[in-house]
């Protein structure tokens, strides 16, 4: 909108509570006002002139803040002010930053290197722990850069804590992590690094690096006694376990090495914490397939024990008397299914065997099972001397 008055073209002029931005023209001395020149800047006045030695705050009506130096706006620019001792950042509108994140390049040359700050309801840098957006993260208590990777923070201990922050958005892990190929964990409520023996609510022990808290896996000689933690999930192995060429016993309850070799394992028998592994492994896959796990079936166990020494004698789905295999399952069920594999020595060996084969990996990947047992036999002297089953349940 213009008008012509005296043969002069005036700029249209929108009030802003004492800030009034003229949409084009000559920038226009107003008293009291801010004015938008034809070089793109915009000025503070004072007493009806340019204010070129205003240094500070100016508000508009809406509550909005905004920066001058020398009179001009800051745009895309941080600011530290004096009077509050507190940073701000300016956005490119002139507005100050609020409860937001802003990357600050080191030069507006090359933006590729700087730094993340946030900046909080008042504008003012953030800096130490802030908890937003569903998680915590942590801000450099000097330059307010956000802290990303391994960092040691204080807690109120004399140490400290070990964390770590995402090394994209910037957020506190927890729980279980995987980073750069090795396993950590991290405390579900304080974000401190574990390190030592770890017990999870299911019972499974595991070990995390004393120093760089990395979990442990295979042999590991700690305080003195010999354990094997899995090579893939890292749990602390009992009983029976087949590793490194050997068979190896480790106390039921502590995990501690008992014997190596022949003495390992009796001449026969049933071992349920290789069966049980088995059933993880089987669950692992399923998984990764999007089906839901197969609960352990204590009841469906009892009923298959039997099928160890049965597939030791007949290595078939019929039981030596001539009955179906199912004849043992006594629980009810909708439907059922069993695999059988012989002269495996691991869970890990047999779960594999069964994956590779395509008959079996249908039971194993089959979504109408919900549980499942699975029996380890040993017999030393028979054919394969390592016998396996996995009886499915829906």
């Amino acid at each position: 909108m213009q008008k012509r008055l005296a043969g002069k073209i005036i700029a249209a002029v929108f009030m802003l509570c004492g800030i009034i931005f003229i949409s084009s023209g000559k920038a226009q001395a107003q008293q009291g006002i801010t004015l938008l020149g034809k070089d793109n800047n915009t000025y503070y006045c004072t007493n009806g002139k340019l204010n070129t030695n205003y240094n500070g705050m100016a508000t508009d009506f809406s509550g909005k803040k905004y920066w001058f130096d020398y009179g001009v706006m800051a745009r895309d620019k941080q600011v530290y002010d004096f009077d509050s001792d507190a940073w701000y950042w300016f956005d490119a509108d002139g507005t100050m930053a609020t409860n937001k994140d802003v990357y600050i390049p080191l030069s507006n040359e090359d933006r590729s290197q700087g730094k993340w700050v946030r900046y909080d309801k008042n504008g003012g840098m953030v800096k130490g722990e802030d908890y937003r957006y569903g998680g915590w993260y942590y801000f450099d208590t000097v330059t307010g850069e956000m802290i990303k990777g391994f960092v040691n923070i204080p807690d109120g201990t004399e140490n400290g804590k070990w964390v770590y922050y995402d090394t994209i958005n910037g957020q506190m892990h927890h729980g279980e992590s995987c980073i750069d190929g090795n396993w950590y964990r991290f405390d579900d409520w304080t974000g401190k690094m574990v390190h030592g023996e770890y017990c999870t609510g299911d019972g499974k022990w595991y070990l995390y690096d004393n120093i760089t808290g990395i979990m442990q896996h295979g042999t590991v000689y700690n305080n003195g006694s010999w354990y094997y933690y899995d090579e893939v999930t890292g749990v602390m192995q009992k009983g029976t376990v087949y590793h490194d060429g050997a068979w190896h016993y480790y106390d039921e309850l502590t995990g501690i090495l008992i014997a190596s070799g022949n003495d390992a394992t009796p001449d026969e028998g049933y071992f349920i914490n290789m069966a049980k592994d088995c059933l993880d492994l089987q669950n692992q896959i399923r998984a990764e397939a999007g089906l839901a796990a197969l609960s352990w079936d204590e009841e469906l166990y009892q009923d298959i024990k039997i099928r160890g020494p049965e597939i030791a004698e007949n290595f078939s789905h019929t039981r030596p008397d001539g009955r179906s295999c199912f004849s043992v399952v006594t629980v009810d069920y909708r439907t059922v299914g069993e695999n059988i594999a012989a002269g495996y020595y691991s869970a890990g060996a047999v779960t594999e065997g069964w994956y590779n084969s395509e008959g079996h990996r249908k039971n194993m990947l089959n979504g109408s099972f919900t549980s499942a047992a699975v029996v380890c036999y040993k017999v030393k002297g028979s054919k394969y001397t390592w016998y396996w089953v996995t009886m499915f349940r829906g």
